[in-house]
């Protein structure tokens, strides 16, 4: 069992505290909202009525103005939770109902240490103005003052909001500094992501505030956040299962390859510069307080924060001044719990091996072992535990089976793309891999759709001649990849493409790919250079250091729907001759995209322009898809996120595992 998960949420009047606890309750399954607020005239009912409409109908209100401590043990329940609003509402009740206050305080706090399921409480912040003129309002004060006091003593977090900032105040005896728990793979793609993104999700819904990080990721999949920075694609999604924004303390450092040996480092969301291999190493030892203020800031803010590693715990080659697994992890003093690929094979081999390869004093930082991706009868692997805690002394917290709604989430690694097949249906869609592919998923929300087929077309293989679709997908080193476009003869594929009438559509780098010329002079993404573009659309690409990030939203131009997305380049793109826009993007100073005069050649700056079920299914109207739409992607997402978190909750001992946070 767990203990029960308290917050207090305190604020003056009109401050935005109501606003900010419903932000809290997000990834709550079932929320029951207590208002303690009766309406004495026409404009109070106007005010509670006002409330309803903006929590919506996902919520179940309930309306308690005296017996607070039996309506919450009456309405607690596992899995659901439970938001109180207000308390300084309510002791103006008891008081004009005659109670005795401090005795229903007393019941409130035994009916919060029996809550099966969190709550959230609301109440106005007393004392900060005059000394009231009369015996009954300081009488509220003090009532109200004690009640504050008293449940703050019990609750797991405390925030005061000002001007609809909320602000962390503590909580009970050390709870608001966040335990922490590394999850580190014994290889890459072991599903240490997966691994965090769920339990990110499961700590939220037992009402948790629980924050991911990775202190250093290597990936070409990036998401942009609210506050125009960069993180992995990864993090980004395990923030979503927590219910909070992005932040670029999430993934401090940020590695995104654009060579065989090189690669442009991102740190705090902004580009540190480009760097070969050695050159990093170099680098990575200055990085390390980057890495741990960021993890100070989430800790502060969080009951758990759950670190995830990157690659393998056991690159003893990549060991000296390591900030991504264990190097952080004696840093931080955080524990650590591995994480293998039984699904591939040698999975006993990878944690032994991983152990053997440990020093002493990292060994012991390691508190056991998670099994992802088991398919079969798990008592058939009995032997296998044995053998592993028996080698390495380390326990079993749970066998993950192999889940399929985990295929339905963002994919970050570009290992996925080996498995990215989707059965045919009523539209044939392609999407070239390039060496350096960039933020692929893209494409997922396509995948998701029955009516759509889209295949990866590797090297080495033509470009299929009866494709309805081929999409140019972003790149992080666009000149080369542009060549190597050439070198496959997919140019020559796509202009026969074209001519037979098929559609064509360009993100980010493919877009610049669509145009004359991509040249790079500054050598911003590889050696300088300039190469001829594809031709097919009348505009020319500059790469420039400045870096465009930011998020954008409007409606399609020919796409009659509205879109969001972002944007995430380098380079200024020149029109020369007359232009049909693709998108109309609210604000100014956003690049429109262009459509061909056919409506079948089209190209854009937005990652993410797929994402909205309206223009996602617009979109493919105009392609002549018919068939029967999938789900809301965004809906689904989450689903998948629930449907994982439900199954951890299933196969792995999670409080023996939380047991172990540090």
């Amino acid at each position: 069992m767990h203990s029960t998960d308290v917050t207090l949420v305190l604020g003056g009047a009109r401050a935005g505290k109501s606003t900010f606890a419903e932000e809290l309750t997000q990834a709550w399954d079932r929320r029951v909202y207590i208002a303690t607020a009766v309406f004495t005239d026409d404009e109070m009912a106007q005010r509670i009525a006002a409330h309803r409409t903006r929590r919506g109908p996902d919520w179940r209100t309930v309306e308690e103005p005296v017996e607070l401590a039996a309506s919450i043990l009456r309405e607690s329940a596992a899995g659901k939770g439970l938001l109180v609003d207000c308390l300084t509402v309510w002791i103006g009740n008891l008081m004009h109902h005659g109670r005795d206050v401090d005795a229903a305080q007393e019941a409130l706090l035994e009916s919060l240490a029996a809550a099966a399921g969190p709550v959230v409480l609301v109440a106005n912040e007393v004392g900060l103005g005059i000394v009231p003129d009369n015996a009954m309002a300081r009488t509220f004060r003090d009532h109200a003052g004690r009640l504050n006091q008293a449940v703050a003593r019990v609750a797991s977090r405390v925030y005061f909001v000002a001007a609809g900032i909320p602000m962390t105040q503590g909580g009970g005896p050390g709870t608001m500094t966040a335990r922490a728990l590394m999850f580190q793979g014994t290889a890459s793609d072991a599903g240490k992501s997966l691994v965090t993104a769920g339990l990110c999700r499961l700590l939220a819904r037992r009402g948790h505030a629980v924050r991911p990080f990775k202190p250093q990721n290597m990936s070409n999949n990036a998401a942009v956040t609210p506050d125009g920075g960069e993180i992995g694609r990864a993090q980004a999604l395990q923030a979503r299962a927590c219910g909070v924004p992005p932040s670029v303390d999430m993934n401090p450092v940020l590695l995104k390859p654009q060579s065989d040996v090189g690669a442009q480092v991102v740190v705090h969301g902004k580009v540190r510069g480009n760097f070969d291999a050695g050159h990093f190493q170099d680098v990575k030892q200055e990085l390390m307080p980057a890495v741990l203020e960021s993890f100070e800031r989430l800790k502060a803010n969080a009951d758990f924060v759950l670190v995830e590693g990157a690659g393998s715990a056991a690159e003893v080659n990549l060991r000296a001044h390591d900030i991504a697994n264990m190097g952080f992890a004696a840093a931080a003093g955080v524990p650590v719990v591995l994480v293998a690929d039984i699904d591939r094979g040698g999975v006993i081999a990878n944690l032994v091996g991983t152990w053997e390869l440990l020093p002493d004093e990292e060994r012991g930082l390691l508190r056991g072992y998670l099994i992802n991706r088991f398919r079969g009868d798990v008592r058939l692997f009995a032997d296998g535990l044995r053998t592993i805690t028996t080698r390495t002394g380390l326990p079993s917290f749970g066998i993950i089976p192999y889940l399929a709604a985990a295929l339905r989430l963002p994919q970050e690694d570009a290992l996925s793309l080996d498995n990215r097949r989707t059965p045919p249906g009523g539209g044939d869609f392609r999407v070239h891999r390039l060496p350096y592919i960039a933020n692929f998923d893209d494409f997922d929300p396509l995948m998701a759709e029955p009516a759509v087929r889209l295949d990866m077309v590797a090297p080495g293989h033509p470009l299929p001649g009866d494709a309805d679709l081929i999409i140019l997908p972003g790149s992080k080193a666009t000149v080369a990849d542009l060549r190597a476009f050439k070198r496959e003869g997919w140019d020559i594929d796509l202009m026969a493409h074209r001519r037979r009438g098929g559609a064509i559509l360009g993100i980010c780098a493919g877009y610049q790919m669509l145009g004359r010329t991509v040249a790079d002079p500054q050598g911003i993404e590889g050696p300088p250079g300039e190469e001829a573009g594809l031709g097919l659309l009348d505009h020319e690409t500059v790469l420039t250091a400045g870096k465009t990030l930011r998020q954008v939203a409007g409606v399609g131009k020919t796409i009659d729907a509205p879109f969001t997305g972002y944007e995430m380049h380098v380079g200024e793109t020149t029109r020369r001759g007359a232009h049909r826009p693709f998108l109309l993007p609210d604000g100014h100073g956003h690049d429109p995209g262009t459509v061909s005069e056919d409506g079948r050649l089209m190209g854009c700056y937005v990652h993410g322009l797929l994402t909205r079920d309206a223009f996602r299914r617009e979109f493919l109207r105009s392609l002549g898809v018919t068939g029967a739409f999938g789900p809301a992607y965004e809906a689904a997402v989450d689903e998948a996120l629930d449907a994982v978190a439900d199954a951890f909750e299933e196969a792995i001992d999670i409080d023996r595992l939380l047991a172990t946070a540090a």
